[in-house]
């Protein structure tokens, strides 16, 4: 979704790297500092699901489950904004 958002206002293919913080500054959305922190935390498990070297600390079933909702909330939110 933040690519859609960065073509929406480039006008262009969005670039082929999956950092989230860059693509929603490349997107030029202004997000509170808390979301910015959670698309940083968010980009580890990108990492990690990319370069098995990198895995991290799993989180239990509960912390999974608060971050699936938390971006379940943020898609919809940037869906609404397109």
């Amino acid at each position: 979704m933040l690519k859609a958002h960065v073509c929406k206002k480039t006008q262009e293919i969005a670039p082929r790297i999956h950092n989230l913080v860059r693509l929603s500054e490349l997107a030029g959305l202004e997000l509170d500092r808390d979301v910015v922190d959670f698309l940083s935390d968010v980009n580890e498990f990108n990492l990690e699901g990319r370069y098995i070297e990198y895995l991290g600390v799993v989180p239990e079933q509960h912390g999974a489950d608060h971050i699936l909702c938390r971006a379940e909330e943020l898609l919809k939110w940037l869906n609404e904004k397109l």
